[in-house]
C-alpha cells in the first residue's frame, strides 16, 4: 500500500508550534535534603511522579498541601519499588530484580506519557541517578561478566548501551506536552588518596543532563558558628535557550517553577550571579569514582 505524502499535514504554523512546545526539561540536583523535591512539585499540574526513593516526596508533599500551594487531587505518584514487587521487595537485588523494575520504570514512562501526554502537566522522576542505577545493571553489567569471562578488557565506549537506553525513554516524554523533571543525587569528592574532599558532583547520567533545557544545583548558605542556614539557593549550571544565565542565582523566595520561568522566558533576570566550576577539575576527579561515574 502506498501512502501519499502530504506537506500541509506536517506543517505546524509557529504560534501553533510555540504554544505547543512551551514546556520545560529540567535536571535538578543536590546533595540529600535540600529541597530537590519540594522544588519539584512546584511545577505545573498534574504532576505525575514516579518515586524510587524510600521517602520519596512525602514530606515535601505534605508541607505544599498543608501551605495551600498544591490540592491532593493534582498529584499522582507511583511508588516504583512496591508497584513493581509488591510486598516482596528484595533486599539483595539479583540480575533479574534489576530487569524487573527497568522494565516496570519504562512501561511507566510510557503509559503517562501516551495516557496524559496531550493534557499538559508535569512528569517528576525521583531518583532519576536511582533510574539510571538501575539502567546501568541491566545494560552494561552483563558486558562486564561477558568480557571477564572471555578475559577481555571492558571498553568504555560499551557506555554507549546504556546512554542510549536512558535517553531514549526521556526523548519519547520529550515528544508530549508534558514538563520534565529530573531529581538527581549528588556524590562526594575523594581526592587521589581516597580523603574526602566536602565537594559534591552531579550524580547521575550525562547524556540527559546534556539535553536538558535548564540544570539547576541546590544549595545553601550556612552560618560558620553554628551551621544554621542562612539562606538557600539554586544555581543555575547549563541553560540551552540563553548561555548568559549560567551561573544565575535565584536565592530564598524566588526559589521555585515562577522564579526559575520568569527567568527562562526573561521577564526578571537575575543580578547575582556565582562561578560555576566543573566540581572537581583542581582535583584528580577520577579518584574513588567507578566507571558509572567516571564517565
Amino acid at each position: 500500500m502506498t501512502s501519499v505524502f502530504n506537506l500541509e499535514d506536517s506543517l505546524v504554523i509557529g504560534h501553533d508550534y510555540i504554544q505547543e512546545r512551551n514546556r520545560w526539561f529540567a535536571v535538578i540536583w543536590s546533595e540529600t535534603g535540600l529541597g530537590k523535591s519540594y522544588l519539584s512539585l512546584g511545577f505545573p499540574p498534574p504532576l505525575y511522579i514516579y518515586s524510587l526513593d524510600t521517602d520519596g516526596p512525602f514530606p515535601a508533599l505534605r508541607k505544599k498541601i498543608k501551605d495551600n500551594e498544591l490540592r491532593p487531587d493534582q498529584v499522582f505518584i507511583t511508588e516504583g519499588w512496591k508497584a513493581c514487587f509488591g510486598n516482596d521487595i528484595p533486599f539483595v537485588m539479583k540480575p533479574s530484580d534489576y530487569s524487573k523494575i527497568w522494565k516496570y520504570s519504562l512501561d511507566w514512562i510510557e503509559a503517562v506519557s501516551k495516557e496524559h501526554g496531550n493534557s499538559g502537566g508535569t512528569m517528576i522522576i525521583d531518583a532519576a541517578s536511582t533510574l539510571w542505577k538501575i539502567c546501568s545493571e541491566v545494560t552494561v553489567e552483563p558486558r562486564k561478566k561477558a568480557a571477564e569471562a572471555a578475559k577481555q578488557k571492558f571498553l568504555q565506549f560499551d557506555w554507549k548501551y546504556a546512554n542510549e537506553a536512558f535517553s531514549t525513554p526521556i526523548k519519547g516524554v520529550r515528544a508530549t506536552g508534558l514538563n520534565l523533571v529530573l531529581l538527581n543525587q549528588a556524590s562526594e569528592i575523594h581526592n587521589a588518596k581516597g580523603q574526602a574532599t566536602g565537594l559534591y558532583r552531579y550524580h547521575g547520567n550525562k547524556t540527559v543532563r546534556e539535553e536538558a533545557d535548564i540544570v539547576i544545583r541546590i544549595g545553601i548558605d550556612q552560618n560558620p558558628k553554628d551551621l544554621s542556614i542562612k539562606s538557600r539557593w539554586i544555581l543555575v549550571e547549563k541553560c540551552r535557550d540563553d548561555n548568559s544565565l549560567i551561573g544565575a542565582v535565584l536565592r530564598d523566595g524566588e526559589v521555585d517553577f515562577s522564579g526559575i520561568e520568569d527567568m527562562l522566558i526573561g521577564t526578571e533576570i537575575p543580578d547575582e550571579r556565582m562561578e560555576v566550576l566543573a566540581i572537581g577539575d583542581r582535583l584528580d576527579e577520577t579518584a574513588g569514582l567507578d566507571d558509572e561515574e567516571k564517565k
